[in-house]
């Protein structure tokens, strides 16, 4: 017996830019006439990446995406805009696009990435051939995929260093990536540390589909002990880097190396002011407007 195939639904956008002021009221308004969901990205190219716990989390400038169902009226929605935001003359991009599969198409944004002698693999992808060592990381909602020139920048270092019978502290691991790499690539031991329980809780699981087996910890910063470790690296933001100073040089063994990342160019003056009183041999890679800095701790 045929059974006909059921239609596929389709979907219409509204693209358009406003100001941060605005996007409150032009989202409650659009979600008042039927819009079923409301994205905003930055609308020109303005990095947001030192904030305070109070400030907004928008662009000054905002490109706005409402999306509506099949039946919704564009003409009537978009001339209702324009006199909200008493603008006649507001650009307005509309599209339709059918229901797909959702999932397949983040899958296909996923691909192995390359770092000198580590592979990064999505865990639905499978090497054709046997690759070593090679780590398995979905995307997810703790950050560190491999993807972001941060995350990239400390791989590709990691990958370059002789880690055997070394062991390394993860300050603020994300989803682990970072620890993780350094275990498959011959570190002793490795502990993980993050005051967010759900990287934590990520961290877990990445190391169980990577089957770690050696020695590994996984900590919130207030349960980290009072030890030092060869290595430790920390991929945050450079403020944070600066609060976390004392934290991180007290961990790091005489001789041991500091890694940070998570640091802009103009922004390597300060980390220098702060840590080069206890570290020499200081050394800078670019990638983009990102740096990884690394130094060796004075014996």
């Amino acid at each position: 017996m045929l059974t006909a195939e059921k239609p596929q639904k389709s979907w219409h956008t509204l693209v358009f830019n406003t100001s941060k002021n605005l996007t409150d009221l032009i989202s409650d308004f659009l979600l008042n006439i039927g819009a079923v969901s409301i994205s905003l990205e930055d609308a020109k190219s303005q990095a947001l990446f030192e904030m305070t716990p109070n400030q907004q989390l928008l662009w000054d400038q905002v490109q706005l995406t409402a999306y509506f169902e099949e039946a919704a009226n564009l003409n009537e929605i978009c001339q209702k805009l324009k006199e909200v935001m008493d603008n006649p003359q507001l650009v307005i991009k509309t599209n339709t696009f059918c229901d797909e599969d959702w999932l397949a198409k983040v899958k296909s944004l996923f691909k192995p990435k390359n770092y000198g002698k580590l592979w990064v693999y999505p865990s639905w992808e499978k090497p054709e051939a046997e690759k070593n060592p090679v780590i398995y990381i979905d995307p997810g909602q703790a950050f560190g995929t491999g993807s972001h020139q941060t995350t990239s920048l400390c791989l590709d270092w990691l990958a370059k260093q002789s880690l055997e019978k070394k062991s390394l502290l993860d300050f603020g691991c994300g989803s682990g990536i970072l620890g993780i790499a350094a275990l498959k690539l011959g570190c002793k031991t490795t502990n993980f540390v993050d005051n967010d329980p759900l990287a934590l809780t990520i961290t877990q699981e990445n190391c169980q589909r990577n089957e770690i087996q050696i020695p590994a910890s996984i900590m919130q910063p207030n349960e980290l002990p009072q030890t030092t470790y060869d290595i430790v690296i920390a991929n945050i933001l450079a403020q944070t880097l600066i609060t976390l100073s004392q934290q991180l040089t007290d961990h790091v063994k005489p001789g041991g190396t500091l890694v940070l990342s998570g640091i802009l160019t103009e922004q390597v003056e300060a980390i220098d002011q702060t840590f080069l009183d206890h570290f020499s041999a200081r050394n800078i890679i670019q990638n983009d407007e990102w740096v990884l800095w690394s130094a060796t701790k004075s014996k």
